[in-house]
This record gives C-alpha cells, structure tokens and sequence, in this order.
C-alpha cells in the first residue's frame, strides 16, 4: 500500500490553500401574525380617565379687581432731576471741564471789546 495525500501544492516556500466560501442569501422579513400585545379590543383591559385631570379650580386668592392692593411706585421722580437715575455715574466718570484761558505769567494775552460788543 502507497501514502496518498490530497494536499495541493507541495512548495513549502510558496504554499496554496483553498479558503473556505460563503454563500449569501436575500434577507426575508418576517411574517406579521399579529401583535400579541395589543389589547386595545378588549372591554375594561385599560383604567378609567381619572377625573381630577380634567377638573379645572378657580383662584381663590386673586385680588386685582379690588382697589388699593396693587402695587404702586413709592417716590416719583423729581420734577427738576433731568433724566437723574441712580445707574448713570457719568457725573463721576465724564471729563472734566477744560478752560480756554492761557494763564501764563510770562506771556499774558488779553481779551478786549471794542464798542459795537465784538472781541478783539
């Protein structure tokens, strides 16, 4: 009797091999029986609607039609303010006022009106 082999190829240096294959198939749906969970067809399967959802109350603290429990503004401003509020501090961060007069000794210039009231 003879050893027989069903190798293929005998190059250890450069073997074969047969790899194996996969064959696909169309994916099918499966079919719809019926929904075991639905219940909706049987009589009192669910619970009564709760009545106080529904149920709507009336507000019994509600004032706003009786006359002097509204709130009202405690000072008014005053008459003379210009627009004063107590947010606006431009009086502390504005510039401050620059004069036009040249107040040096040793070059002193003057300012003199003529009779018609004009500068000169």
């Amino acid at each position: 009797m003879q050893f027989t082999t069903y190798r293929v190829g005998s190059n250890p240096l450069d073997p074969v091999y047969e790899l194996p294959q996969v064959e696909t198939r169309a994916i099918t749906p499966p079919r719809y029986i019926r929904d075991q969970m639905d219940v909706t067809d049987i009589h009192g399967a669910f619970p009564k609607r709760a009545w106080h959802v529904d149920a709507r109350t009336k507000e019994t603290n509600k004032i706003d039609d009786i006359e002097g429990t509204k709130a009202h503004q405690r000072h008014s401003p005053r008459k003379n303010s210009a627009g004063y509020t107590s947010y606006d501090y431009t009086d502390v961060t504005k510039a401050h006022f620059h004069t036009k007069r040249v107040a040096n000794p040793m070059n002193p210039s003057y300012t003199i009106r003529d009779e018609d009231g004009k500068l000169f």
